[in-house]
């Protein structure tokens, strides 16, 4: 910490001398355990950390509200990750404020006090934060239904705003939490089979285990203060190295021991040592005080201008890591004279002179400019505004097909079904029932996990194929069939108080001239409800303010189902629109 911008070192790209700076000091360790703890003491003195040597992922504070969140998301039971996630510093509720929060709900007769849940009624929340975050989480829980957790994981930390709140909570360097942040993210890959359940299952298991993990890797380590092994440091340099943890205990000798000269292993049995033991064990344990040599070489050889050794009052014992005697009492001790204690803070520029006057017209010139807000219709962001109860939305029920198969729904299925659709629409599959089952069966294929056979899928080929050929067939698609365009990507902005960007892709749409005229969302819901339907209603109703339609239809391709919906009068200012 004193060294920090008063030591000289050189340069390494111009060797002209200058001040030091974190990431000119390396730490090294004999070994990775429990370097927590001077990650937690530097990061409290201001100074942000570069870790290879600590394995203490789930000792960060970020990854535990991460992992409260994906615990939240997959169960909506889980009562005791929703505390956590809403007292974490994401959200940052009081128990208080909670408990206040579930009193002010209506109780229902015959039951108890209302508990703590995600499914909690949005509309009847008091709280103003409670009320915003679980409507948050109540639509990423419906987006975690439908898509990988990688993907869910990567919308919710948008939605919540999590790097936000990180870059405000490390306000001088944040990068070791962000980059730690990408790396739970990129954790949950393998499990877009398993789904969000087993993902969060296994991140919980491995904190409760206390599991040792690498952390992310941030972009920015020049400005940080290196921790590393001695193992790891081999062939790198630093103009600072400070060795630490030299009084570590070495670990006992396995039962199991190696003797590397005769290449033979022996071990005690019963506690009976067979021939030979006792030369093995002292030819293992010369080899680790070998290697302990060896590293403690490559400690004392990283450092380009300074090397400051750790020297302690009493003399090492056997059984510590420094097995080198450096004569230490013979050399001068380090003089911090020069060095005063100083607060080192990361990116220090002049101090805040902000005044209450002066933040309150900060506060009116932010309020007066026009922001920008986004809107994806198929992610139901507003899935309980009023629009859905409109009378203007008229929706035409077609009786279901007669003899449809009983099927089971499911995410894989409807990308299936969409594929598909796209397909015949642009003329890449025929829409007869032959081709259509051929190009089903390499879907399916592509979609199958590990140790899945066609037979023993939940995709039934045969279904699928059936599924398209009834939609193409239904009256209102056939008499669009030849003005359809399928996947069209769509935009456009509305002025008003706020500037909403509305972005997405239709699945399709009917075109008259260069005009879109209606616009066609595929469902391969086996059985939607009442509320399913309503966002789907609204999503719709977003594509047709967006591409300026008049009409707009829902089709169910498994029960043959076409609700109608219309548009509503646009209320904007003005709008400017894009399609692809």
């Amino acid at each position: 910490m004193r060294l920090v911008g008063r030591y000289v070192v050189s340069d390494r790209k111009t060797g002209t001398p200058r001040p030091c700076e974190p990431g000119d000091i390396a730490l090294l360790a004999p070994m990775g355990t429990d370097l927590w703890r001077y990650e937690a003491a530097l990061e409290e003195k201001g100074l942000s950390v570069a870790t290879q040597a600590g394995k203490g992922l789930f000792r960060r504070q970020e990854i535990q509200d991460l992992i409260a969140l994906s615990r939240v998301l997959a169960d909506p039971r889980d009562s005791l990750a929703l505390a956590a996630l809403l007292r974490g510093p994401l959200v940052g509720m009081t128990e208080e404020q909670m408990l206040d929060m579930l009193d002010a709900l209506p109780q229902e007769e015959g039951r108890g006090r209302p508990r703590l849940s995600r499914q909690i009624d949005p509309d009847r929340v008091t709280d103003e934060i409670g009320e915003r975050t679980l409507r948050k989480l109540q639509n990423l829980s419906r987006i975690a239904r439908r898509t990988a957790p990688y993907d869910a994981l990567a919308q919710a930390i948008d939605e919540l705003e999590v790097r936000a709140i990180i870059r405000g909570r490390y306000a001088g360097d944040p990068e070791r939490a962000l980059a730690n942040v990408d790396r739970f993210i990129e954790m949950a890959r393998p499990y877009a089979v398993r789904g969000l359940r087993a993902f969060s299952d296994d991140m919980a298991r491995a904190w409760n285990h206390n599991e040792k993990l690498q952390e992310g890797r941030p972009d920015a380590e020049e400005h940080s203060v290196s921790i590393i092994t001695m193992h790891s440091a081999k062939g790198l340099q630093w103009p600072i190295v400070i060795p630490i943890n030299s009084r570590t205990k070495l670990m006992p000798a396995p039962s199991l021991v190696f003797n590397p000269s005769t290449r033979q292993m022996s071990m005690k049995l019963f506690g009976v040592e067979p021939l030979g033991h006792d030369d093995n064990k002292a030819a293992y344990e010369a080899n680790v005080a070998a290697e302990r040599v060896r590293l403690w070489y490559v400690a004392t050889t990283r450092a380009e201008d300074l090397l400051v050794m750790p020297r302690f009052s009493e003399d090492s014992a056997k059984q510590d890591w420094s097995i080198v005697d450096f004569a230490l009492k013979e050399l001068p001790e380090f003089d911090l004279t020069p060095f005063p204690p100083q607060t080192y803070a990361h990116g220090a520029g002049a101090s805040n002179a902000e005044t209450a006057e002066s933040f309150y017209a900060d506060t009116l010139r932010i309020r007066a400019r026009k922001t920008i807000k986004w809107k994806t219709p198929s992610r139901h962001d507003e899935v309980a505004k009023p629009v859905l109860a409109d009378p203007e939305m008229d929706a035409i029920v077609d009786d279901p097909l007669e003899d449809r198969p009983v099927v089971k729904g499911s995410a894989r299925r409807g990308v299936v079904l969409h594929k598909l659709m796209e397909e015949v629409i642009g003329g890449e599959t025929a829409d007869d029932l032959a081709s259509l089952k051929e190009r089903t069966t390499i879907l399916v294929g592509q979609l199958m996990k590990r140790g899945e056979t066609i037979e023993t899928s939940d995709l039934d080929v045969d279904e699928l194929a059936g599924s398209v050929l009834r939609t193409l067939g239904i009256a209102e698609v056939a008499a669009l069939r030849a003005r359809l365009v399928a996947e069209l990507p769509v935009a456009a902005s509305f002025n008003g108080d706020e500037e909403l960007v509305t972005y997405g892709i239709a699945d399709a749409v009917a075109l008259e001239g260069d005009r879109i005229d209606i616009v066609i969302d595929w469902k391969s819901d086996v059985e939607p409800g009442s509320s399913v339907v309503a966002g789907y209603r609204a999503q719709v109703a977003d594509y047709l303010k967006t591409v300026d339609a008049k009409r707009g239809l829902i089709v169910f391709m498994t029960t043959g189902k076409v609700i109608e919906v219309l548009a509503l009068p646009i209320a904007m200012h003005a709008r400017n629109a894009s399609q692809g």
